[in-house]
This record gives structure tokens, C-alpha cells and sequence, in this order.
């Protein structure tokens, strides 16, 4: 069984903080300015709070990040304790590794070919000299 609780702020033109409620565990969705204060006011407990998941990465959505944290490092919790970073963006952080690994592999080719031709140079100077004696 669930429950979901939006947890509004009393600006009209910011985002709202939603809660997901299940038999043990808690998740909260965005972390806005004021969501530690409606939080308690709404009797919602802080150690049954698993996970803060972002939509977006605009500063509205994790405004309220720090006293929220705070709170919880006040009332020690200790249990562990994960953010999650927004999914919208994952294919882009999959083209990001797949450019930096070709660019890895791109500059691996090229220190292999200086590498070789920095031994084809020595071995035409060691010629060179033996040809010389």
C-alpha cells in the first residue's frame, strides 16, 4: 500500500515537493525551499526517507536540500541515505561517455603512431651512424 502527498510551498510560481509513502520506506521528489518545514508540519518522518530523486536541475527543485539534510543530521539519523540525479538527462550523459571513450581511443591511436614513428626515427639515426663508421 501507498500513499502520495504534495507538499506545496506558498510561492504560487516555485515547484512543489511530492512524497511517495509505502509500508517502510519513504521517497521524495524534488527537495523545494520549505519542504523541511511542510514536512514536519504534515507529520512525515525524516528517517523512513530513502532517496531524493530531481526532475529537473533548476535550482527551485533543491533549494530546500541543505535544511532538509540538516534536519536529518540533527536527529541523527544514520541510515543510508541516496540522491538521485535526473533521469531526462541520462541519454545525454550516455552520448558524453561514448565521445569521451572515442576520444580516448583517438588519442591512445595517435600516441601508439608517435610512439612508432619516434622508434622508425631511431632506428634510421642508428643506421645512419653505423653506416657512417
Amino acid at each position: 500500500m501507498y500513499s502520495f502527498r504534495i507538499l506545496e510551498n506558498y510561492s504560487k510560481d516555485m515547484f512543489h515537493s511530492s512524497i511517495i509513502r509505502f509500508d517502510k520506506a519513504s521517497y521524495l521528489f524534488n527537495c523545494c525551499d520549505g519542504t523541511q518545514r511542510n514536512a514536519l508540519d504534515q507529520g512525515i518522518k525524516f528517517p523512513r526517507i530513502k532517496s531524493i530523486f530531481f526532475n529537473s536541475s533548476q535550482i527551485d527543485c533543491c533549494f530546500g536540500c541543505y535544511g532538509f539534510l540538516m534536519s536529518r543530521g540533527e536527529m541523527n539519523i544514520s541510515r543510508a541515505f541516496s540522491i538521485a540525479k535526473n533521469i531526462e538527462n541520462k541519454n545525454d550523459d550516455d552520448d558524453d561517455e561514448k565521445s569521451n571513450k572515442n576520444n580516448s581511443n583517438q588519442r591512445k591511436k595517435e600516441d601508439n603512431k608517435n610512439i612508432k614513428d619516434k622508434e622508425k626515427n631511431n632506428k634510421e639515426k642508428n643506421k645512419k651512424k653505423k653506416n657512417t663508421c
